[in-house]
């Protein structure tokens, strides 16, 4: 394993988990939230806190996955008119016959 993908050990995508989006090795929890935590301005120590499903070393992998691996991870939603749903409905009765 090359040292520029150590982390790769950390972080999977399956399609059966969360739709393929990288999460940490066994949990739900996306890499990159993880990311996005750390980027905010929190530490390690208060990643780990935040979740403690997770150690530091699955914490900086994550970091290090995305910054490796730029997303986006999660799908931008599409407009409603193509998303095949009605922005707003009506429900309407009719009377009995």
């Amino acid at each position: 394993m090359s040292r520029d993908s150590w982390y790769e050990r950390y972080i999977v995508r399956d399609p059966e988990i969360l739709s393929g989006t990288p999460v940490i090795a066994g949990t739900r929890l996306p890499a990159a939230v993880v990311a996005a935590s750390v980027k905010a301005g929190m530490t390690i120590e208060q990643v780990v806190a935040a979740f403690p499903s997770i150690d530091p070393d699955q914490a900086l992998a994550a970091v290090e996955y995305v910054r490796a691996h730029p997303g986006p991870y999660i799908p931008e939603p599409k407009p409603f008119w193509q998303s095949g749903k009605p922005k707003f409905s009506t429900v309407v009765k009719t009377p009995r016959l």
